[in-house]
C-alpha cells in the first residue's frame, strides 16, 4: 500500500469516526432534551399538588373561622388547629422553591389567559364590568410566567 492510500483510508477511518461521534452526540442530546422535558413535566405536577394542597388548607381556615367566630369550637381546639398553619407554612415554601406563585387578579379585569369565569354578578356601574370581584378557587403559575391552572372567579356584569 503506497503513502497516498495510507492516508486515504486514514481519512475515512477519521470521517467514520466522526460521523459516528456525531450521531451519537446528537442522540445524547435528544436523550438529554426528553429527560429535562420529563422533569419539567415532574416539577409542574407536583407544583398542582401543592397548590391543590394549599387551597385545602385555605378552606380549611375559613371554614375554622367561622365555626370559631360562632362560639361552637373552644380556645384549646383553635390552638390545636392552628398548630397545622406550621405545615402549610412549610408546603409553601415547598411550593414557591420549586417555582409556584398564586395568581392575583381580585379587582382585575377578568383575563381569560388568567381566569376561568364560573358566574357573574349584576351591578349598575359600568366601570366595574368584567373586574373580578371573587376568587373562588387561586390559580396558579411558575415563576417562568407558564400558567399551570386558571383562577376561577366571578366577575361583575353590567
Amino acid at each position: 500500500m503506497d503513502t497516498l492510500s495510507c492516508k486515504e483510508a486514514n481519512l475515512e477511518e477519521i470521517r467514520l469516526a466522526t460521523v459516528n461521534f456525531q450521531t451519537d452526540l446528537l442522540a445524547q442530546a435528544e436523550l438529554l432534551r426528553k429527560h429535562d422535558e420529563s422533569a419539567q413535566n415532574h416539577q409542574r405536577q407536583l407544583i398542582i399538588e401543592l397548590a391543590n394542597i394549599l387551597e385545602s388548607f385555605h378552606k380549611l381556615w375559613g371554614k375554622i373561622e367561622s365555626f370559631h367566630s360562632s362560639g361552637k369550637m373552644d380556645n384549646a381546639s383553635v390552638r390545636f388547629l392552628e398548630s397545622f398553619k406550621i405545615i402549610e407554612k412549610q408546603i409553601n415554601n415547598l411550593y414557591q422553591g420549586q417555582g409556584g406563585e398564586r395568581l392575583s387578579v381580585l379587582g382585575t379585569i377578568a383575563d381569560p389567559a388568567l381566569c376561568e369565569i364560573v358566574d357573574t354578578f349584576p351591578t349598575d356601574d359600568q366601570s366595574l364590568d368584567g373586574t373580578v370581584m371573587e376568587v373562588i378557587s387561586h390559580g396558579h403559575k411558575l415563576s417562568s410566567g407558564q400558567i399551570l391552572k386558571p383562577s376561577k372567579v366571578i366577575t361583575y356584569k353590567f
